[in-house]
């Protein structure tokens, strides 16, 4: 098992990536599985913290903002 913890939120999710990843032992928790669809970004982020893991998202600006606070 690897040593990487991503957290797809769920504007990344992709199947495939997640897929692939899991499959090369990667693991991987998506905003599905979390039970965090729709939830805002700054709640995905405190979600991604609290179980130390890598956000993984397409919403760099987001983000970027939220970083800067």
């Amino acid at each position: 098992m690897s040593d990487i913890r991503l957290y797809f939120d769920d504007d990344a999710e992709q199947r495939a990536l997640v897929e692939g990843l899991r499959s090369h032992g990667i693991d991987v928790v998506t905003a599905m599985d979390a039970d965090m669809l729709g939830s805002t970004d700054r709640e995905q982020l405190v979600y991604a913290i609290e179980n130390e893991r890598t956000i993984y998202s397409l919403n760099a600006g987001d983000f970027a903002r939220l970083h800067n606070e």
